[in-house]
């Protein structure tokens, strides 16, 4: 299923918009495609020996990555490599069936040594086989019936999300030298979770909780995924699978595995992590006092004060400095230990952050940025680079980083703090991962071969010649520190933990500088005789310190030909011999002449052939019928039903042209309306249809802990109306408008914090215009402004908030044409609560709204429901409406008790019971609500 899917949609005010997309790469690609029995490989021309090499990969692996599914020959699979993103991710989806693929690379050890495309051509290719094994029984009907959408659902029922990321972790093990199974950093926080004395429940995992942090499913779900193949055979999750498709329910998953397995599920997963807990039980800590889980990383002695990261469950990441009694909070920032790890000098901290690009999902960024040591300010340094793991020298006024290049090169580039490029390494048939400066003209650096090893070489910036200090191995070193003269400083997988290991570059002798239960991380130099790291507890993380001279000396062989691994379930847990791939090389020109490569554009025959067709049409009951070209720049839908706003029916037909920055869309709409007038008991019906352009203008942005974006829509369309009705009462009136509509809908929000409930601060709001100019007769004319205004603030404790609205709309000119009600309230209110909306000349509205957490009881009722967490919000509402010279006024105050839940282990619904006390009438209300978020695919 899908790694990680980075996707920005909108939503204009009104309540019968489309939704808005920006899946794309840029405009400027130059799309081509290969193929082979096995797979469709779609790419951008300058990408092409990517492409063979992929393509390879993917026969090579189609022999034994559907084994154990009973697949011996997989259907062809179309996939799109996006070589823009700064993220290393791939994911494999429906909607329609294909996989993508993002090229950049492993600069990061979350995915251990392997290569980045031979992780991704069995770890995505299984998901491949996974979804197409499961396309039986009952599961057959239902692609039938709804295509992929009847896919997605019987397996939501079916089966679980780690399930599939498990297997797909077990494969990428089983079938390697490397894989995460083999690698202790990936099971650390779980094995940090058992020693700590309590199993998470399976519900714990599977829903989540707020009352610590977990581990995601590709940790739990390989442990169970390994196990059962261990206790069961290689063919039990394929037999688990096909028992889950013969009638996919709820509560499906249980009673396949029970039918396959003789056991139920919750014997076995007990049985797994109790069998998981007594193997790591040895390497319990003693003493340890139990506390909530903290964070603290990526340590640095600068001129004698140590600096460094700090997390809890109520906080951001935020920088310190040590100090007596209190320490000093110096600046908020986006921190990821493993992804964007931090680097000092004497005056600034530097790491990379990830934003996205303007207007393209499929095109990210990775840039520089400073935070001053003093004033904690935040300095954005480059702009629109791909830059990792950056370093600085011993003086401080530069900076080494890897460099991912357009052309696929990854470098070492050198930058001065303006950043400004001064110098750069590039090394052929090397891929630089890491880099640091052991004087002003030498580098260390990590560099992958084009099989993935990992290699310790030692750099000259006169020539750009290199010597190797640390042969190539799938060991995952990362993390170099440097004293800014011959010792470095790195992280090493070290016999079932991560440790920190101390190299002279000039004898290349080797010294073990910890001995972690779990891992170390982040060494760092703490003047000449010291060094400082982070070492992983129960509970997080604690900054650890200790003499040079403690390291005791070690053989550069410890961590090579697999030495570093031990027997134990951190990086051992199936017991599978290591499957080398010693000619993986020779794939990248393999069969290079059989591939004739041939344009690839946005109306292939794909984007003509429907994907899905449902009843969810998105306005309420109906059938929708939708496609996509597998670029994601064109698709269109087709939806009949009755709508959600009006109970009326309607038909719509839009065509999305989505590859250029202003996206076009073709739109034409035959629907039934109606709606009743305030103060006055009349109800009027007619038939409307309508077709023209909608342009759709987004900008998307984000400054450290803040995501921004914006749209600008503009909706013109000719227009017809007909066969009103006034109150039952047939009329031969007809009306010809054109309808045109502005709007601009902008958002600005931090992000929450783990126990939030909404963002801490920010602001967002939808300003819009709508006109419809009679063509008939200027009488006819209508015309209206709309919009909504948020304003978000902390409240008085940690994940408490405020939210207070403005919104209200305002016809201008009323003529006999009455637009959608604008969509203001998420929960249905355009008015204050517990006031029905009608329509009005004029209405505006207030409202205030302060929410807070009052438990987070993790309560299950078997596999049926879940609590996550109790919450109250309080309000106050004031509106006001006007029609013909009269008004009414609508105010209510109340409060919400709600019940973040999770039904079936799948469906996350809020169920909120709501009383109101409606002042303006003197009336009191109560009832029940409920919302929900559900991405299926």
């Amino acid at each position: 299923m899908r790694s990680l899917f980075i996707a920005f949609c909108f939503a204009s005010a009104t309540a019968n918009a489309q939704v808005v997309t920006l899946d794309q790469s840029s405009a400027s690609s130059d799309w081509s495609a290969i193929e082979n029995e096995f797979v469709e490989v779609i790419y951008p021309a300058e990408r092409k020996e990517d492409a063979i090499y992929i393509a390879n990969l993917i026969e090579h692996y189609s022999k034994v990555v559907g084994q154990s599914y009973q697949i011996d020959k997989p259907k062809k699979v179309s996939l799109v490599l996006r070589s823009e993103m700064s993220q290393p991710n791939g994911f494999v989806t429906l909607e329609p069936r294909r996989t993508e693929w993002f090229s950049s690379s492993t600069y990061s050890p979350i995915t251990t040594s392997l290569d980045w495309y031979q992780i991704l051509s069995i770890h995505e290719y299984r998901h491949v086989q996974q979804n197409d094994a499961f396309v039986t029984g009952s599961v057959t009907y239902l692609d039938y019936l709804f295509g992929d959408l009847g896919q997605a659902i019987a397996g939501a029922f079916a089966k679980k999300s780690w399930m599939a990321e498990g297997d797909a972790v077990w494969a990428e093990t089983h079938y390697t030298d490397g894989g995460r199974g083999r690698s202790p950093r990936f099971p650390s926080r779980l094995k940090a979770l058992l020693l700590a004395g309590k199993t998470p429940s399976y519900d714990q995992f599977v829903n989540g909780t707020y009352n610590d942090l977990l581990v995601n499913q590709y940790v739990y779900g390989y442990f169970l995924i390994a196990n059962g193949y261990k206790k069961f055979g290689n063919d039990f999750w394929s037999k688990v699978s096909d028992e889950g498709a013969l009638f996919p329910h709820p509560f499906r998953f249980p009673s396949a595995f029970f039918n396959v397995s003789g056991m139920t599920f919750n014997d076995f997963y007990d049985e797994t992590f109790a069998d998981l807990r007594k193997q790591w039980k040895s390497d319990s800590f003693k003493d340890l006092k139990k506390t909530d889980y903290n964070e603290e990383s990526d340590p640095a002695v600068v001129d004698g004060q140590l600096y460094y990261i700090h997390y809890d469950l109520d906080s951001f990441h935020a920088l310190y400095q040590r100090g007596e009694g209190k320490d000093k909070k110096i600046a908020e920032f986006p921190f990821n230990r493993e992804l964007a790890p931090t680097d000092f000098s004497k005056d600034y901290a530097v790491y990379a952050e990830m934003d996205p690009d303007w207007r393209y999902g499929f095109v990210g960024e990775s840039d520089l940025k400073l935070i001053d040591l003093k004033s904690g300010q935040l300095k954005t340094i480059t702009n629109g680079k791909r830059l990792y793991n950056p370093h600085f020298n011993a003086a401080g006024d530069k900076i080494v980083a890897t460099e991912f290049k357009q052309d696929g090169a990854w470098q070492l580039t050198l930058l001065t703090l303006d950043g400004a490029e001064v110098d750069k390494v590039w090394i052929p048939k090397l891929k630089l991962m890491e880099g640091n400066f052991l004087d002003p003209n030498t580098l260390v650096a990590i560099a992958n071969d084009n099989e993935g090893k990992k290699s310790l070489i030692k750099i000259k910036l006169s020539d750009k010649s290199y010597e190797t200090l640390i042969a190539p191995s799938r060991n995952s070193l990362f993390a170099l520190a440097s004293d800014g003269k011959s010792r470095v400083l790195f992280e090493a997988q070290d016999k079932g933990s991560t440790n920190i290991f101390l190299l002279s570059t000039d004898s290349k002798s080797l010294s073990r500088c910890s001995r972690s239960i779990i891992g170390s991380y982040s060494p760092g130099f703490a003047g000449d005789k010291d060094l400082v790291y982070s070492e992983e507890t129960p509970y997080g993380t604690r900054i650890a310190q200790k003499r040079l001279s403690e390291c005791t000396p070690a053989a550069i062989s410890e961590l090579l030909d697999y030495n570093y691994l031990s027997d134990t379930p951190s990086d051992n847990y199936t017991k599978s011999q290591p499957v080398a791939f010693h000619d993986l090389g020779s794939l990248h020109q393999k069969n290079e002449a059989q591939y004739e490569p041939r344009k690839y554009g946005m109306f292939e025959k794909r984007a003509f052939i429907p994907h899905t067709w449902n009843f969810f049409a998105g306005r309420g009951l109906g059938l929708m019928l939708k496609g996509d070209n597998f670029l994601g720049d064109f698709g269109y839908t087709l939806s009949l039903g009755q709508s959600g706003e009006e109970n009326q029916p309607y038909s719509n037909l839009q065509l999305d042209f989505k590859r250029y920055p202003l996206i076009v869309s073709v739109v034409a709409d035959i629907s039934d309306r109606e709606y009743e007038t305030l103060f006055q008991p009349s109800e009027t019906r007619w038939e409307e249809r309508s077709f023209g352009l909608k342009l759709t203008l987004p900008y998307v942005f984000s400054n450290a802990l803040f995501n921004g974006d914006s749209l600008l829509t503009y909706d013109a369309r000719q227009l017809t109306t007909k066969d009103y009705e006034f109150n039952d009462a047939d009329s031969d009136l007809s009306g010809g408008f054109f309808k045109s509509e502005l709007a601009w809908t902008f958002s600005y929000l931090k992000q929450r914090k783990f126990r939030s409930i909404l963002p801490p601060w920010g602001t967002n709001w939808t300003l819009g215009y709508s006109s419809a100019v009679g063509t008939k007769d200027e009488l006819d004319t209508s015309s209206r402004i709309f919009g909504v205004w948020n304003i978000l603030m902390p409240g008085a404790f940690a994940n408490d908030g405020f939210r207070f609205e403005l919104s209200g709309e305002q016809y201008t000119q009323e003529g006999i044409y009455r637009f959608y009600a604008p969509q203001t309230d998420p929960l249905g209110y355009a008015f204050s609560r517990g006031y029905t909306y009608e329509a009005a000349e004029r209405f505006e509205k207030a409202s205030g709204n302060y929410v807070f957490p009052i438990a987070y009881p993790d309560y299950s009722l078997g596999h049926f429901w879940y609590l996550k967490r109790n919450s109250i919000n309080l309000f106050a509402d004031y509106s006001k409406a006007f029609t013909n010279g009269e008004h009414r006024e609508m105010n209510s105050f109340g409060s919400e008790l709600m019940f973040e839940s999770v039904f079936f282990q799948l469906l996350p619904v809020n169920i909120g019971f709501r009383y109101m006390r409606l002042v303006s009438d003197k009336e009191e209300k109560f009832e029940v609500f409920t919302t929900t978020t559900l991405n299926v695919f």
